[in-house]
């Protein structure tokens, strides 16, 4: 495996820094009476942006797209009841699907 291109990993830190804002915008709106350790966000940010750059170095960023509604899950799942994060996953999926963001 080598390196991403700078263009690449810009795209792989955006998408990163996106989840992690959704992840504290979660947990601001449904404070837990015992909030998981923070290392578990970094652990689903940082497993989200390694499936990312796995991608992108087999030359498959189309699948990219398809992963975002499984990373907001991932990282909006430890605030969250299953529920509200099944259906913010499956609002992104349809913000996805929208031309507007094709």
């Amino acid at each position: 495996m080598g390196l991403l291109g700078a263009e690449d990993e810009e795209l792989v830190s955006k998408v990163g820094e996106s989840l992690a804002a959704l992840a504290a915008a979660a947990s601001a709106t449904h404070p837990c009476s015992a909030p998981p350790p923070e290392s578990v966000i970094l652990g689903a940010v940082g497993g989200a942006e390694w499936v990312m750059r796995s991608q992108l170095l087999e030359r498959r960023s189309e699948r990219l797209t398809e992963l975002v509604p499984d990373f907001v899950y991932l990282v909006t799942m430890p605030f969250l009841d299953r529920e509200e994060a099944l259906e913010l996953s499956r609002r992104a999926r349809e913000l996805l699907d929208e031309d507007e963001f094709r």
